[in-house]
C-alpha cells in the first residue's frame, strides 16, 4: 500500500483505505477499483491524499486502527465541542476533549507525526486534527 497525491490517482488503481467525509461518514471504503468520477469528486470533497494498493510493496501495510477510532470520534463530535465552549459549557466540554487528548497522545507516541496529520486532515475541516 502506498500514500498517493489525488492528482496521481489513476482510473482503476485500487483504494487501499476508507475514505471518510469531514463528519466522520464513509465516502468510499477500501477495496474499491476507482473511476474517474471517484477521483473527481474526492477532489471535489477536498480529499488530497489517498491509500493505493500496490502489489509492488505488498510488504507495506498500514494498521493503525486505533488512530482511525479515534480520528472518527473526533470529527463526529468537534460542533459538539465548539458548540459547548460557545455556550461556556466548562463540564460538558472537558468531557468531550477527552477524545482530543486522546488522539494527541496517540499521534505522540505513535513517533510519525506527519503520516498521522496526514491520515486525518481533509481540505473543509475548519480544525485541522490536532
Amino acid at each position: 500500500m502506498r500514500l498517493e497525491f489525488i492528482d496521481r490517482v489513476k482510473e482503476n488503481e485500487v483504494l487501499g483505505r476508507d475514505i471518510y467525509t469531514e463528519d466522520g461518514n464513509r465516502l468510499l471504503k477500501a477495496g474499491i477499483t476507482l473511476t474517474s468520477g471517484y477521483i473527481e469528486k474526492l477532489k471535489l470533497q477536498g480529499v488530497y491524499y489517498i491509500y493505493i494498493n500496490d502489489d509492488r510493496l505488498e510488504d507495506i501495510s498500514y494498521a493503525d486502527s486505533k488512530l482511525d477510532e479515534i480520528k472518527g470520534y473526533v470529527i463526529k463530535d468537534i460542533s459538539n465541542i465548539i458548540k459547548n465552549i460557545s455556550a461556556n459549557e466548562i463540564h460538558e466540554t472537558k468531557k468531550r476533549l477527552g477524545y482530543v487528548k486522546e488522539l494527541v497522545d496517540h499521534i505522540v507516541e505513535n513517533g510519525d507525526v506527519n503520516k498521522c496529520l496526514y491520515d486525518i486532515k481533509t481540505h473543509d475541516n475548519y480544525t485541522y486534527i490536532p
